[in-house]
């Protein structure tokens, strides 16, 4: 029983301690902002290996503070991590990564309060796959074609792509009969909009003949 005492009084005094440590909110805010300002972007090097081009990223986080860690984290009671680390600027990079990664940036505080090691904030990326069939005959030919970008947001396949260039040259042959058609009916209608023209002159000058003759009769 004595013990049950002892513990609850180590709770009792414990507990102003614990509220005072915890992450003021004003705070909490204040780096919320900071890291709202962190931009990240990436570049690629294309690389070539047994015939076959492949993309290798490096990711850059820009407006870096010495108030918060950006990282990439696997395990981070493991320290299991990577972080973008200042250079001689605000920014700093990190290399090798694949294409079609989902990647999350973390955020963590680093800052002389409680606030210290809590996420501030989470931006999510997705690097893009590059797309070999850019470089085809076809979208030398038809580059507007959705295929035919150099990165894409999924990993085409050789079916995937002529499957989709077969609907797209249907379309495209369908759209242009339709604006030949168009245009034949623009011709058909100025042409008997000219005859009906034609037609009310000649109606309007037999007309006025016939009324001339009328007035020389009858004088």
């Amino acid at each position: 029983m004595r013990k049950y005492i002892i513990f609850l009084l180590i709770i009792i005094f414990l507990i102003p301690g614990v509220k005072a440590s915890t992450c003021q909110k004003e705070e909490l805010e204040r780096l919320k902002v900071l890291a709202s300002k962190v931009e990240i972007n990436y570049n690629y090097e294309l690389k070539e290996a047994d015939g076959i081009k492949y993309p290798l990223y490096s990711l850059t986080a820009n407006n870096l503070n010495d108030d918060f860690k950006v990282l990439i984290i696997k395990d981070w009671y493991n320290l299991d991590y990577k972080e973008f680390k200042r250079g001689n600027g605000n920014f700093g990079t990190l290399n090798g990564f694949s294409e079609g990664e989902n990647i999350t940036i973390t955020i963590k505080g680093y800052v002389a309060n409680p606030c210290s090691g809590q996420t501030i904030l989470t931006k999510n990326i997705k690097l893009p796959y590059y797309n070999p069939y850019s470089e085809d005959a076809n979208c030398k030919k038809y580059p507007d074609f959705k295929y035919c970008a150099e990165f894409t947001t999924q990993k085409l396949t050789n079916d995937s792509f002529h499957s989709a260039l077969k609907t797209y040259l249907n379309n495209l042959s369908q759209n242009s009969d339709d604006k030949i058609n168009e245009k034949k009916m623009d011709w058909t209608i100025m042409i008997y909009i000219g005859i009906g023209i034609i037609l009310l002159l000649a109606l309007y000058l037999l007309i006025r003949f016939f009324v001339k003759q009328r007035r020389k009769n009858t004088l």
